[in-house]
């Protein structure tokens, strides 16, 4: 079995924390991920980009179209 674990954040709020802090997290957190991987249990981590850089694709009449945000239409809201 596979588990994942995805850390979700107030960008807003983690920007805020002093660095010292920050880096006390991203610490403890290599730190697990290190004994994760030291038990052979690790498979891949990876950072998302910051929300202000998403992107949305969408198809429409068989077209691929890149929208700039993670927002949904009005109409499916």
């Amino acid at each position: 079995m596979q588990v994942m674990l995805m850390c979700c954040i107030d960008e807003s709020r983690w920007q805020a924390l002093p660095a010292t802090n920050r880096d006390a997290i991203m610490r403890d957190y290599r730190g697990w991920v290190g004994e994760m991987e030291r038990l052979g249990k690790h498979v891949a981590t990876a950072k998302l980009e910051p929300s202000a850089r998403a992107q949305t694709i969408r198809l429409k009449h068989g077209a691929r179209h890149v929208v700039d945000g993670p927002f949904a239409e009005t109409k499916e809201q």
